[in-house]
């Protein structure tokens, strides 16, 4: 009787154990892709504001309808934040603007806005 017993409670440890380590690596799966989310969150509110600052008369601090000039530092955004860095890529131009969002894994995911012929911004997000 007292194998038994003991065969049960190296079964029972080995058992939490598994379940211990499953439930680790699915908590570590979430809250990567929690964090991407946040980061694209993000990327979606610089479009917003940077939307409203390129439609801003140059005399109000805007760009009068052009991305020329736009920096992260203009719409008061921070490069990092506790979910991730942003950048702007490359030079704005008068037609479009590209800033990446870098997550804490490493994935850097861009949201690319463009102004049409008619003064319509559209946005686009890749990477994700």
């Amino acid at each position: 009787m007292g194998q038994q017993q003991l065969l049960l409670l190296v079964a029972g440890a080995i058992i939490v154990a598994l379940a211990v380590v499953g439930g680790l690596n699915l908590f570590g799966g979430s809250t990567t892709q929690a964090n991407k989310d946040a980061v694209i969150q993000d990327l979606m509110t610089v479009a917003s504001v940077s939307q409203s600052w390129c439609m801003k008369p140059a005399l109000m601090g805007g760009g009068g309808g052009s991305f020329t000039g736009f920096t992260l530092a203009k719409i008061d955004w921070p490069a990092t934040n506790d979910n991730g860095t942003f950048t702007v890529n490359g030079t704005p131009t008068s037609t479009e603007l590209k800033v990446d969002g870098k997550t804490k894994a490493g994935t850097t995911i861009t949201v690319t806005l463009t102004v049409d012929a008619n003064g319509k911004i559209g946005t686009a997000l890749t990477g994700v």
